[in-house]
């Protein structure tokens, strides 16, 4: 396992890492000294002495490199006597303009004195109206690392497939490969089907056409290796040369085993009767598969001591330039940075980048696709790393312009070791050699011989620890590194497929981000990790579909039961004809109503089956509303059609306090200790309810129970005065009401008697009456009266309180008299009055009415009734006045069936009035 530091800026100690994770490269993360205004270099030995890098500004005169030597040298006067200016990028050639236009040309590294205090040299650098960025040059040097032990292979382990059948000279270790057809083991269940690129279906459709140039920016690629003759590109300027070594500066490569692993991936020799295959490595016959450039930025297994272990990044980032010049059109890297804190801190790395992206197959003259080219613009692939870091940015992977691969092993899972976040784009296999038993659950590929014998450090293993059972030319590994190369592999079948004039790189990013399995990736990983693992897991075969123009065609909505805040809904999938599995990749949801946003949910295709339903249920939607529900079935490719269904939820109501005191405020007298009231709770739909904000006041305790709440006012400890209690109740789903419940805390008054009852007559045969207690008693202190009547002869009449009111009603029985007692209470005490009532016959109504009429209710309120006696005529008109004789009402009257007239006098507002019936003149009194 390796780790490889770099300075990359002045302030800064990174660890430039290959992102190996071959099982020599479960990274152990080194310690990162804290950042300080003034940094101490002296915590980053290996920062190159005498060199910076910079990036002058756009505004920079720098036509003449000796102008800014002197320059940048009167900046460092100070500090150094003579100062270097030497170009990082090639700047010149056919690609010049683009070079130019990429501000490739802004970029120097910069030399002065070793013994310069370089801290102090950036910082007046970085002081210069010429200057953009300065930052300090570093090599990578080779840091203390564990590994895992894990024993070597037996022969005749598990095979994980049956190899492919259109292969007429298989090779013999593809059926080990199951990260590209895993059909499962039956003595092992962390191999489950399915775990892998889907490659043997893909190469029904394309192997790799050799037009396509992949660049591998690691290691050197072992040129003489058995399996990779016929996969290299070779330079037509430099015969015999497939690449350029960024380490010694020079057109001739010195292999290393983790580039020639990553090649072995992409492109080791198909159908050649030879150890392995690789994913885009041709279908046996010369002229197919890909060729690989090896960009070397990494020196050679076991290199001598004193030699540097990588280039520096100026380096580095010169090998993208050069790879884009010489018909490149993907790069694969398997290495990166190992802090997030520090993602933006590699400008030259990332212009670098953006280089490659904008130009490889871009003719620099004409700035359009060149003639033979298969594609305009360039894809560069990198590995997310290996510190199994969750959601921080890591460099470079996390830069937009790159897709990011992590890993996942032979059980469907997110390897540990695997760095995850928002920033990763999709996942490929990249291998566990995390069990004693299943060295093979790594990735199988091409090494150099010298692996063998290289020595993990700490242990007593060797590379050969890490073979193949028998053949020394072949390891598994494992890492983010080992994931990346099967999406570089797809990338180049991709490229070869549809590769033609027209044909983009960001085409080709939307075919790999969307070539995933049909397998829920999110149901297989914890809740928190779900949205870090990008589109999936990547589909060789589904890269590879062709777009024939066919849109799904969308089925029927179902709704289910619709509730009050949820309604499920259903449909058959989609059959979609020019698609692997006949059926629609995704379904957009969309719910909308009325004066609210849009709700979108987006349905992939996991693993649904023609003739299954899908379903879907909407949660946390408004009561009482009406919706209107779109689904639209989509391709990869953009075709679609829909369908669509309203819906309304029901209605909600909220719980609500059925008993609540008529009068407001509820009145409490300081005489009292206390006071209780129950509140009554119901929910009309029958959800459960709850208090949703404390019922919390000073004196007053609330005891929540099933269906009331018991408020218990200790008045004592009171203030005089009006308050108002919140009562806040919420039911199940999140309805609420709010009642203000006022009371008043007053001093105690006794009752008081207002009117007097007077004898109160009444007609053996007249209808009940009713008398209004309430204008007949007072509480000065407000406090609520209830009433109580009983009658000492209820043989003559009754009385009964009116249930709701604080009405007396009297009905009479027989003639005669009888007391009628009234019992008042305030709640403290109570108050009793009494009247008479009179029951009186025809005749001696007659007599008391003057010998001639019988007039009741007396007084009246609205109707009053008129009988006669026996001896007396009904007048044809009743006329009344003011007891001042002023005319304010006159009406004619008839007798109903049982001989009585009606007045109605309502509308007369009360007082005193004299009644005219015929000669007779009588007083009555209108309530």
């Amino acid at each position: 396992m390796k780790s490889i530091q770099y300075r990359l800026s002045w302030w800064l100690t990174l660890l430039l890492l290959l992102s190996t994770s071959c099982q020599r490269e479960a990274l152990q993360r080194g310690e990162m000294p804290d950042t300080e205004a003034t940094p101490d270099l002296t915590l980053a030995p290996n920062m190159v002495p005498g060199e910076a890098i910079v990036k002058l500004k756009a505004s920079a005169d720098h036509s003449s490199e000796s102008e800014l030597r002197g320059l940048l040298g009167n900046q460092l006067r100070s500090l150094t006597d003579e100062v270097k200016l030497e170009p990082i990028f090639t700047i010149g050639g056919a690609y010049e303009a683009l070079q130019r236009e990429a501000g490739l040309d802004r970029w120097y590294k910069v030399s002065f004195d070793p013994s310069t205090d370089l801290s102090q040299a950036l910082t007046e650098l970085q002081k210069s109206s010429l200057v953009e960025v300065a930052h300090g040059n570093k090599y990578a040097t080779q840091t203390a690392a564990t590994y895992q032990s894990a024993p070597s292979l037996r022969a005749g382990s598990d095979t994980y497939n049956q190899g492919y059948a259109k292969f007429t000279n298989p090779d013999p270790l593809l059926p080990y490969q199951w990260h590209y057809q895993n059909e499962g083991s039956s003595n092992d269940p962390f191999f489950l089907a399915g775990a892998d690129i889907n490659l043997f279906k893909a190469w029904e459709v394309e192997t790799g056409k050799k037009e396509v140039i992949v660049a591998i920016i690691d290691s050197g690629i072992d040129g003489y290796h058995e399996d990779l003759q016929g996969s290299l590109w070779y330079n037509p300027e430099e015969p015999g040369t497939y690449g350029y070594n960024f380490v010694a500066n020079s057109p001739y490569i010195t292999p290393g085993f983790h580039g020639t692993h990553v090649a072995g991936t992409i492109a080791a020799r198909n159908n050649n009767g030879i150890g392995v295959s690789g994913i885009a490595g041709g279908d046996g016959t010369p002229e197919s598969g890909v060729r690989l450039m090896s960009i070397q930025i990494f020196n050679r297994d076991n290199y001598p001591e004193g030699e540097r272990h990588s280039a520096p990044i100026n380096d580095i980032a010169k090998g993208f330039q050069w790879a884009v010049e010489h018909g490149a059109t993907i790069a694969n890297c398997s290495w990166g940075f190992d802090d997030q804190r520090f993602n933006n801190d590699y400008p030259v790395i990332k212009d670098a980048i953006q280089y490659f992206v904008d130009n490889a197959g871009v003719d620099p003259q004409t700035k359009e696709q060149k003639p033979n080219a298969l594609m305009k613009g360039g894809v560069v692939i990198f590995a997310s790393g290996n510190e199994g870091l969750k959601n921080d940015l890591v460099f470079p992977g996390c830069y937009d312009s790159v897709v990011a691969v992590a890993a996942f092993g032979a059980d469907f899972q997110c390897t540990s070791y695997s760095n995850i976040g928002d920033w990763v784009d999709i996942m490929a296999p990249g291998g566990t050699l995390d069990a004693p038993t299943r060295l093979q659950g790594g990735i199988l590929s091409t090494i150099t011989s010298s692996f063998l014998y290289m020595k993990v450090p700490g242990t007593n293993l060797t590379g050969r620890d890490f073979q193949f059972p028998g053949n020394d030319k072949y390891s598994y590994q494992q890492g983010t590194s080992m994931a990346t190369p099967h999406v570089t592999g797809i990338a180049a079948l991709v490229i070869s497929k549809f590769g033609k004039q027209g044909f983009t790189s960001e085409m080709l990013k939307k075919r790999l981000l969307t070539a995933t399995k049909t397998i829920d990736f999110r149901a297989k990983h914890d809740n928190k990790w779900r949205d870090w693992l990008g589109a999936g897991y990547i589909d060789a075969a589904r890269a590879l579909e062709e777009d024939k123009g066919e849109a799904p065609v969308m089925s029927e909505i179902t709704l289910g039961e619709v509730g009050y805040q949820k309604v499920t809904i259903s449909w058959l999938p989609a059959k979609d004809g020019d698609a692997i599995d006949q059926l629609a990749s995704s379904y957009l949801l969309t719910l909308t109503t009325e004066g609210k946003e849009p709700i979108t949910i987006t349905v992939p295709n996991y693993e649904h089956k023609e003739g299954t339903a899908i379903e879907y249920t909407f949660e946390k939607l408004e009561d009482g509303t009406k919706y209107h529900l779109e689904i639209e079935a989509k391709d990869r490719w953009g075709h679609s059609s829909k369908k669509s269904t309203d819906f309304t939820t029901k209605v909600n109501h909220a719980p609500a306090i059925t008993n609540l005191p008529a009068t407001l405020p509820v009145v409490l007298s300081k005489s009292l200790p206390f006071y209780n009231l129950t509140l009554e709770i119901k929910d009309e739909d029958g959800h459960k309810w709850s208090v949703k904000e404390a019922i919390e006041q000073a004196g007053v305790k609330a005891t929540v129970k099933e269906n009331s709440i018991e408020l218990l006012f200790l008045i004592s400890d009171i203030e005089l005065g009006e308050y108002t209690l919140p009562i806040v109740l919420e039911d199940e789903l999140g309805k609420v009401s709010t009642t203000k419940l006022t009371y008043k805390v007053v001093n105690y008054e006794p009752v008081k008697k207002i009117a007097d009852f007077g004898t109160v007559s009444i007609g053996r045969y007249a209808e009940a009456m009713q008398v209004e207690l309430s204008d007949k008693f007072e509480s000065p202190s407000g406090l609520k009266l209830s009433y109580a009547a009983k009658t000492s002869d209820s043989t003559i009449a009754t009385v009964r309180l009116i249930p709701g009111t604080t009405k007396l009603e009297i009905t009479p029985k027989k003639v005669g008299s009888t007391m009628v007692q009234i019992i008042v209470s305030d709640g403290t005490k109570e108050f009793t009055s009494g009247f008479t009532v009179k029951v009186v016959g025809s005749s001696e109504a007659a007599r008391e009415a003057g010998g001639t009429f019988i007039l009741y209710p007396v007084p009246t309120e609205g109707v009053l009734n008129i009988q006669t006696g026996t001896d007396t005529a009904m007048p044809r008109e009743v006329i009344i006045t003011t007891l001042r004789g002023e005319l304010v009402h006159r009406q004619y009257i008839d007798r109903d069936k049982d001989g009585i007239s009606h007045v109605n006098l309502k509308k007369l507002t009360p007082g005193v009035y004299r009644i005219h019936l015929g000669k007779t003149i009588r007083t009555i009194v209108k309530k």
